[in-house]
């Protein structure tokens, strides 16, 4: 990144939804590819895996200055993010009485666990990934493909394996 910036003209990266994580060295070579490319291209087959805070990490890493613009920062938590583009759920489990946290306090102990749920909405994919996709089928290619073809071979058992096999 530092020898190289925008030394290469197009960096093209495939199956860009494995540099999701926001703390792995994966996506930390994924930011150095960046810095190092004028123009990217990135590919996949699965863009997110459902929930919203998939792709904070791969949007933070090719467009920082538009999501700071938004609000978002590089500290900004998975449950922040869906909290504007995805779903949340709050599950909050009640102690019964007997339960107190002190031994002269009657405060009763609550636990309350948020988690993302799948779900994206809209104005995520309007603020952040329309003007930057491409959704392409492979019908849409015009590329003559290759056809899978299955012919089974039968093979014949020796006679060690068919009495093993009588007995199984």
């Amino acid at each position: 990144q530092r020898m190289l910036p925008n030394h290469f003209h197009l960096g093209i990266i495939d199956e860009v939804h494995q540099m999701k994580s926001t703390d792995s060295g994966r996506g930390a070579a994924f930011h150095k590819i960046l810095k190092s490319c004028r123009k990217s291209i990135f590919l996949t087959g699965t863009l997110t895996n459902g929930e919203s805070s998939s792709i904070f990490a791969i949007l933070w890493r090719a467009f920082a200055g538009e999501l700071i613009k938004a609000g978002f920062s590089q500290k900004t938590s998975k449950e922040a993010w869906a909290s504007r583009y995805g779903v949340l759920e709050k599950v909050t489990t009640l102690k019964n009485e007997e339960q107190n946290v002190g031994a002269t306090t009657n405060r009763i102990k609550d636990k309350t666990i948020v988690k993302e749920k799948p779900g994206i909405a809209p104005q995520l994919i309007a603020n952040h990934l329309l003007d930057k996709c491409v959704f392409v089928e492979l019908q849409d290619l015009q590329i003559p493909l290759v056809e899978l073809e299955e012919k089974p071979i039968i093979i014949e058992l020796d006679d060690e394996q068919r009495i093993a096999w009588r007995y199984v």
